[in-house]
């Protein structure tokens, strides 16, 4: 019985190594940044916790570009979510 789970222990590492830093990492790295208040160009930035998620809930602005932005998306990008128009192409 040990030696099974030694066995599946070498297949499922390796797997949950990859998903860990491809996955895993990127989600927590963009959770700790939505946190702060960074430009994304500087090397500066403040922490301030949940002020970003109170001002997308509270501003109306915010919300409702969010909500137009995410109902395009699902209705205009089927499949591999793109969008390719007649008007896209030149003549």
């Amino acid at each position: 019985m040990e030696l099974q789970r030694a066995a599946y222990t070498q297949f499922i590492a390796p797997v949950l190594l990859v998903y860990g830093v491809l996955f895993i990492y990127p989600a927590l790295s963009a959770f700790r940044l939505s946190l702060t208040d960074w430009d994304g160009i500087s090397n500066h930035y403040n922490v301030i916790g949940l002020e970003n998620y109170k001002e997308a809930i509270v501003a109306p602005e915010v919300l409702t570009a969010s909500w137009r932005n995410t109902l395009n998306f699902i209705t205009d990008r089927p499949g591999l979510g793109l969008d390719f128009t007649p008007d896209d192409f030149p003549e």
